[in-house]
């Protein structure tokens, strides 16, 4: 019986490191490659691809949660409250979601720190629901809101 303060051992338990990094890898693959044939991704270069822009849109997200989180008011906003409202609440409508966190005073910080070097289009572009369509690295990178910081 493991204590009740103690984590559950990961199932790899009695395998070798190799064995359990495959096994990891390949568990995170095959879900990866579930989200993109259900986002429309069929062809195995289609999946490649869907996960480089998955990789653009949680970057998306890192930028969202840098830019409020750092200023904010202590509790007042965390990853999953980002996630909901980029992803969610807001999906593909950066104006909305401007607005509604301008409405909220412990998140204004933020706010401003997007509207400089068009920011929230940035945020937009990274995290639209058409995979096709987002920005790759290293336009991202170029972007003059990432460049100018």
């Amino acid at each position: 019986r493991t204590p009740s303060h103690q984590l559950p051992v990961f199932p790899f338990e009695n395998q070798d490191s190799n064995q359990k990094e495959n096994a990891i890898e390949e568990r995170v693959s095959a879900e990866l490659f579930a989200r993109a044939e259900r986002a429309g991704a069929s062809s195995p270069t289609a999946q490649r691809n869907y996960g480089f822009v998955d990789d653009i849109a949680a970057a998306g997200l890192l930028l969202a949660y840098l830019a409020f989180v750092s200023v904010s008011e202590k509790g007042s906003i965390d990853a999953i409250t980002i996630n909901r409202l980029v992803m969610g609440t807001f999906k593909d409508d950066t104006t909305g979601l401007r607005d509604y966190c301008a409405c909220d005073e412990r998140w204004r910080k933020g706010v401003t720190i997007l509207d400089m070097d068009d920011g929230w289009e940035l945020l937009r572009a990274m995290t639209q629901s058409d995979w096709r369509s987002r920005p790759t690295a290293s336009s991202c990178l170029n972007h003059p809101f990432l460049r100018n910081a």
